[in-house]
């Protein structure tokens, strides 16, 4: 199968794209400039590379946007960029209008990794706004008329959770039993997870995941994944990507698109690292 129709199919798998579809006409032109936005960056990629979409001028346009842009300047895989905007449009059950945002922004996004060009990109996102509305709300004839000087509103921003509350505490432990993997091993970690790490969901997932076969750990990750409440996502997130040795600085993604709270790229690591250092001691000593 070709590799971008199966990236489609994957991309379009995560997503009750009936939900955009069923949006009102009001809520379906205010995602068009939005579409816009994702036109122009992705002929900027063409021009610099997802390496450099770091640098783009727009980069501040759009948080949500932003947020993915730095994650394919990091060269996140596209496994883990699948997952982490799927986490969002999970947090966003009783919002369509966020959820298609995410929905857009973020399938604009994996167009852009997948390296298809920016005028298919526009009209696939286009095509989801539903026939009916393009043809007699929007009268679009199918030809992009969007400049990399159109001026576009992409003011409206998703609300993110402010606060973590006990997620918050669980996350900055995982990173800390992340942190530690990498200086002793995961034997290491291992045995200090079972012998002084308080919380037993955590273990059970750590165990039942820490297995010699990798693609039957997959599978009974992802069979488990799609069915628990946030809380437990997070906690056989964080097993699943310890095991896997994911970096840190993609994992505190990951974590945070389970909670629903957005991604400061630009916070001060130290301050993440104070925690993580804090956290990981409390468990050393317990």
């Amino acid at each position: 199968m070709n590799s971008k129709n199966q990236a489609l199919l994957e991309m379009e798998a995560l997503f009750d794209l009936n939900r955009i579809a069923n949006l009102s006409a009001t809520e379906k032109f205010n995602l068009i400039d939005l579409i816009g936005l994702v036109y122009q960056e992705a002929q900027y990629a063409k021009q610099v590379g997802l390496l450099k979409l770091d640098q783009s001028p727009r980069l501040e346009r759009n948080k949500t946007f932003k947020l993915y842009l730095m994650l394919l300047s990091k060269g996140t895989k596209f496994s883990m960029l699948k997952r982490i905007i799927r986490n969002y449009a999970l947090t966003f059950d009783q919002s369509d209008v966020y959820y298609a945002q995410t929905a857009i922004l973020g399938i604009g996004a994996m167009m852009i990794d997948k390296e298809f060009d920016a005028t298919s990109i526009y009209n696939y996102l286009m095509h989801l706004l539903g026939h009916d509305f393009l043809v007699e709300n929007q009268k679009y004839n199918g030809l992009v008329e969007i400049t990399d000087d159109s001026e576009l509103d992409v003011s409206r921003e998703i609300d993110y959770r402010a606060f973590e509350g006990d997620m918050r505490k669980v996350k900055y432990d995982i990173l800390a039993l992340l942190k530690y993997s990498y200086q002793h091993g995961l034997v290491a970690t291992a045995e200090l997870i079972n012998q002084k790490y308080d919380n037993d969901e955590f273990i059970l997932f750590f165990n039942m995941l820490n297995i010699p076969c990798a693609v039957t750990r997959q599978h009974m990750f992802e069979n488990c994944d799609a069915h628990e409440n946030p809380m437990r996502r997070l906690l056989l997130n964080g097993a699943y990507e310890l095991i896997n040795q994911t970096d840190l600085f993609t994992a505190h993604y990951l974590f945070n698109s389970i909670i629903g709270k957005y991604s400061r790229y630009e916070k001060d690591t130290t301050e993440v690292e104070a925690e993580t250092d804090a956290n990981l001691a409390k468990i050393l000593e317990a």
